[in-house]
């Protein structure tokens, strides 16, 4: 080759070296890039994962601290249960939710400062007056949507301490007062100012518009009590004062006598007859607690003019008889301080607002609590609008509550056994372990407590009790082998009808029905017998079957009344067919692993759960009756189960008994683990049901 030749063929080879060279450098350059880009991922992978578990971890933690809350702050576990959840979606986290929504917290509207409350007779507003002079206006609908529409009385941000609403002539007035200050306002639509009273130097302490809302009178710090004409509500004008002696804190109007009454300092509440515009006195009430007279707080007349309820500086409360005015009132020592408000609802009903922290809504008949309700500062007032307790504090904030709380009885003999209608929504009927008595609550149109069926005075309940799908027959069963019925209707339970199905030893431990009300199922407390029973439309009871059953446990229906389950103690569940009644077969058992305490039946398939005395829920298909399959076994409980039931759609399966706790598991989910763990702090459960 020539010299050029070869110079060429020398840049030549270099070239290849220099690729070759280049193209390992790109592959290496690919190879790193590829394990960077790995290394990569497997970190925002691993970072992700931890931020995961350190958020569960956390999540975990805020709700274990919530089951070990002793302070029974339901606010503070309601903000803790929120924050658990936002974290991490977690069994836990959804369990502690679940179970604050069981306590009674109420929706929240911060203010400022000590505040009074006041509703129009109507319930169509609720008005805050706060310390700073200011007025809070929500319209009833508004109670839990908005912060309410607000606006300053004074300049000077005087507090106020009193304020009333009334309707005169399709308008809606408003009376506020405080330090130095007293004011009328036209709230009908935009608040207006139509008057300012000229009070000088005094604080109204008290404030009430008379039931017609034709006069104000005013109650002050100096003992005044001064009455305004509001023949015209933009200029008032004075009628009458009478000097009390002492500071005057509650005023109140009889609405059926044209009596006034106020109380405060004295130790007596004071009473004049009123006639729209002057003041004659009557004979004062007297009270007496512990030996001492202490201060009137707050005060109510009911709506029929029959009650009188103070609430006084003593730890106490004092109700009156005003159809028997003479007579001492009863005085009620339940209070934890000072009661600072009271007001009825109805002719039945009131509230109170105390400094010990808490609302009451009480039973005027016999002053028994029928909501025990609390709050985080003193409370200073309350009401009840729209069947909702509605509150405020020391801090300004208006509280409200849901129209019905969790507890549906606050004390009383233990509820052993629920019965309602199939859908849960017309009915729901519990028997007391103790006396033989009967509780019945209307669910049509929310909640509402029935006048208890009648129990014959010889019959002792045993506190099985059950009805028919439909809601229209309540059943429950005795000591002596009778069987008492009630049938439903819109005003409750008629009266009872008696019949005998087994002899005078037999104790009922069970009184079942199906869901057609057509087939009864009674068992003998600790003996050998079941009895299928066929109901007639008259209600009467004709034995179809006697059943081999060893010691008897709880018996159910499936939803087709095709088959009969009865638990037995000897680890077992027996099945039979109802195809023919009259002639019950007996199909292949259910195996348990020890006592099955409670059976429950699917309403949406041939489905079998029990649970057991080892705590032990077993979940069968009974598709092919023949073969029975077993599909979960739960073993979270940690004591015996008392309690179990199946959701009304049949997906879900919950559980509850010795150990306090309450267990939901998700059927359609396979890893047999618990969606909820719920603490109803009730103590032992002994039955459970879905409503609506």
């Amino acid at each position: 080759m020539t010299r050029s030749e070869e110079h060429f063929t020398s840049l030549l080879d270099q070239e290849k070296a220099s690729s070759a060279r280049l193209r390992r450098q790109h592959r290496l350059a690919i190879t790193l890039a590829v394990i960077a880009t790995a290394t990569a991922l497997v970190a925002v992978f691993t970072l992700v994962n931890t931020r995961r578990v350190k958020l569960d971890a956390q999540s975990r933690q805020i709700a274990y601290a919530i089951r070990s809350n002793t302070s029974g702050d339901v606010f503070l576990e309601a903000q803790m249960a929120l924050a658990a959840n936002d974290l991490a979606d977690t069994v836990e986290a959804r369990s502690v939710l679940l179970d604050t929504n069981a306590n009674d917290v109420p929706t929240r509207w911060l203010g400022n400062g000590p505040s009074v409350m006041a509703k129009a007779p109507d319930d169509s507003m609720v008005i805050r007056a706060g310390a700073a002079g200011e007025l809070t206006l929500w319209r009833s609908d508004d109670l839990t949507a908005t912060a309410g529409q607000s606006w300053t009385v004074s300049d000077d941000t005087r507090p106020m301490y009193a304020i009333d609403i009334a309707k005169v002539d399709g308008r809606v007035l408003a009376a506020a007062g405080g330090t130095k200050q007293a004011s009328i306002w036209d709230v009908t639509g935009e608040p207006e100012r139509l008057a300012d009273i000229e009070i000088g130097d005094e604080t109204i302490l008290a404030m009430a518009f008379d039931p017609d809302g034709r006069s104000l009178v005013l109650g002050d710090s100096l003992g005044h009590l001064r009455v305004f004409s509001l023949a015209d509500p933009g200029n008032p004008r004075e009628t009458a004062e009478v000097d009390v002696g002492a500071s005057v804190t509650s005023v109140a109007f009889d609405p059926t006598r044209s009596v006034l009454l106020a109380g405060g300092a004295s130790g007596s509440i004071g009473r004049w007859s009123f006639d729209g515009a002057e003041l004659a006195a009557l004979p004062a009430l007297t009270y007496e607690v512990s030996g001492r007279t202490p201060r009137t707080q707050s005060m109510a007349v009911s709506p029929d003019g029959h009650w009188l309820v103070a609430g006084l500086g003593s730890r106490a409360s004092a109700r009156w008889d005003l159809t028997s005015p003479d007579v001492s009132p009863v005085i009620s020592t339940d209070y934890a301080s000072w009661v600072n408000s009271v007001r009825f609802a109805d002719a039945n009903t009131y509230i109170t607002a105390d400094s010990g922290q808490h609302v009451r809504v009480v039973d005027a008949a016999t002053d028994q609590v029928t909501r025990f309700l609390s709050g985080p500062m003193l409370m200073t007032g309350a009401e009840i609008v729209n069947g909702r307790p509605v509150a405020v504090d020391t801090a300004g904030t208006l509280m409200i509550w849901s129209r019905f709380g969790p507890s549906l009885r606050l004390e009383g003999q233990p509820a052993y056994q629920f019965a309602g209608d199939a859908a849960g929504s017309k009915w729901l009927a519990y028997a007391d372990l103790g006396p033989s008595s009967v509780d019945l609550w209307s669910l049509t149109d929310g909640l509402k407590k029935m006048p208890s069926p009648v129990v014959p005075a010889d019959v002792t309940l045993y506190s099985s009790i059950w009805m028919d799908g439909a809601g229209t027959m309540l059943w429950a069963g005795s000591t002596d082998g009778r069987v008492v019925g009630w049938r439903l209707s819109e005003t409750g339970a008629s009266e009872p009808f008696v019949q005998r199905v087994l002899d005078e030893s037999a104790v009922l431990n069970n009184v079942v029905v199906d869901k057609t009300g057509r087939l009864m199922v009674v068992s003998e407390y600790l003996k050998k017998r079941s009895v299928l029973l066929r109901v007639a439309d008259d209600g009467s009871l004709t034995e179809l079957a006697v059943l081999d059953t060893e010691t008897p446990q709880i018996a159910r229906f499936s939803a087709d009344s095709g088959l009969l389950s009865i638990g037995i103690a000897q680890n077992e569940v027996k099945v039979w067919s109802l195809a023919d009644p009259e002639h019950p077969e007996q199909l292949p058992s259910v195996a348990t692993d020890s006592n099955p305490s409670v059976t429950a039946m699917s309403p949406a398939g041939p489905m079998l759960a029990a649970g057991t005395d080892r705590g032990t829920v077993s979940v069968w298909d009974l598709s092919n009756v023949q073969e029975p399959k077993l599909v979960h076994e739960y073993h979270q409980s940690q004591a015996a189960v008392y309690g179990l039931n199946f959701s009304p759609d049949g997906t879900h399966l919950m559980a509850a008994g010795g150990d306090e706790v309450f267990y939901m598991w998700d059927l359609e989910d396979s890893s047999d683990s618990a969606e909820f763990i719920l603490d109803g702090r009730m103590g032992r459960t002994t039955d459970l049901m879905f409503l609506g």
